[in-house]
C-alpha cells in the first residue's frame, strides 16, 4: 500500500473515533490536558507562544489560551492567507472569526515575525514516538515549521489515543520535538 494511501487510512480511523468521543471524555480529557501544560510548560521561560484554536473534533485547549492570556506572555494564533498559515498577536478570544475551514483565527491580522515564537503548539490528527505528525493533508504546518527559530520548542497537543508508536511519512513531513497529552510528555 503507498504511503499517501496509510495515511489517508489513519486520518479516516482518527477522525471517526474523534467524532464519537463523549462530552465527558472531551472535558475530562481537555482538563488533564491543561494540568499538565500548567504544570511542564508553562513554567518553562518564554515570551512568545503561538498556538492554535481548537475545532470541536481537537482536545479543547482554550483553559491553555486563557492562561497565556492572563500571564505576561504573548500569544499567537494562526490564521491562513492563500495556501500559508501566518500568526497573529491576540489578547482577547472573543476576537476571532471563522476563517477557511470554518476554523476560528484571529480578526486583526497582523503577520508575528516567525524567528519571535518560542513555544508553539500544533494541532494534528496522529503523532508518532519519532515526532511525526499527521495533520488533514493540507500542508500549512509542513510549510511552517522550517521557517521557525530552530531553537523554538514545538509541542504536537493531542489526545493520548492519537499517538502511534509509528506514522507513514514522506520527505517532507517535518517531526516536531514533543508531544502534550492528557496523559503524558513525549520527547521525541
Amino acid at each position: 500500500m503507498e504511503i499517501n494511501q496509510k495515511k489517508n487510512l489513519i486520518r479516516k480511523k482518527i477522525s471517526k473515533k474523534l467524532a464519537c468521543l463523549s462530552n465527558h471524555f472531551i472535558k475530562n480529557s481537555s482538563e488533564k490536558l491543561y494540568s499538565n501544560f500548567e504544570k511542564n510548560i508553562f513554567p518553562i521561560h518564554f515570551k512568545n507562544i503561538a498556538a492554535f484554536y481548537p475545532t470541536p473534533l481537537e482536545i479543547q485547549i482554550q483553559p491553555i489560551l486563557y492562561k497565556i492570556l492572563d500571564s505576561k506572555k504573548k500569544l499567537f494564533l494562526p490564521f491562513i492567507e492563500k495556501s500559508n498559515l501566518f500568526f497573529s498577536h491576540i489578547k482577547d478570544l472573543r476576537l476571532l472569526d471563522k476563517g477557511k475551514f470554518n476554523i476560528l483565527e484571529p480578526r486583526t491580522k497582523r503577520k508575528k515575525m516567525l524567528h519571535d515564537i518560542e513555544i508553539l503548539l500544533v494541532p494534528g490528527l496522529a503523532f508518532d514516538l519519532n515526532g511525526n505528525r499527521l495533520g488533514h493533508g493540507k500542508g500549512f504546518y509542513d510549510r511552517l515549521l522550517p521557517l521557525l527559530n530552530p531553537k523554538c520548542l514545538i509541542y504536537g497537543v493531542c489526545y493520548d489515543f492519537q499517538i502511534f508508536p509509528e506514522i507513514p511519512v514522506l520527505s517532507y513531513d517535518i517531526p516536531i520535538q514533543f508531544i502534550l497529552s492528557e496523559k503524558r510528555i513525549v520527547n521525541c
